[in-house]
């Protein structure tokens, strides 16, 4: 009798561990996916004109109207707390030519968004007049999908190592290729 319970217990955490593994699968491809279809917007600064252009991606996702602003207007897209490193960025990449990358999150209750902007300068080679030209990507799904496979690693690692049931993932030709403590303790090794 106790050894049908015992089999029937591990049936079940075999069936279990099973479920974790196919669903940490499935989060994993659709990480995979989120990143082959990425939704990703353009822009360009003329420093000169203090203008600059938004392509329709980008005016989507920054939730704005108008394909052509100032940088005071672009800067007032982003939240409050990030306008300044975002200027910032924007100097140092001019005056140094050099590229930045800086990820931003909207802390909207409604639609909460992590935006990465990135961008490269430019000098002219007529007037020598510096650009930054660069791209937004909506990384929002991409760290939704981060965070669920963190808690279902988290959820398996918790199941696997539980005291309560000996645990083990073997491979195809029934080779041991981990297991818990207690699984090793019924085994009768310490």
């Amino acid at each position: 009798l106790v050894n049908e319970f015992k089999h029937s217990e591990l049936r079940n955490v075999n069936n279990k561990l099973r479920y974790e593994i196919l669903e940490r699968q499935s989060i994993e491809q659709k990480l995979k996916l989120a990143l082959e279809v990425g939704s990703i917007g353009s822009w360009e600064y003329q420093p000169g004109a203090d203008q600059l252009i938004l392509d329709q991606m980008a005016m989507g996702m920054l939730n704005h109207s108008s394909d052509r602003l100032r940088l005071e207007a672009f800067l007032a897209l982003f939240p409050v707390a990030c306008r300044n490193s975002l200027r910032v960025e924007l100097e140092i990449s001019l005056k140094e030519l050099k590229p930045f990358s800086k990820e931003i999150v909207f802390e909207n209750e409604e639609n909460p968004q992590v935006i990465l902007v990135k961008g490269d300068s430019f000098q002219g080679a007529v007037h020598g007049e510096k650009s930054i030209t660069g791209i937004l990507i909506d990384l929002t799904d991409l760290r939704m999908m981060q965070n669920d496979v963190e808690e279902a690693q988290s959820d398996f690692a918790e199941f696997f190592n539980t005291d309560l049931v000996g645990t083990f993932i073997a491979d195809d030709e029934g080779t041991l290729t981990q297991c818990n403590d207690y699984f090793l303790e019924l085994l009768g090794y310490d």
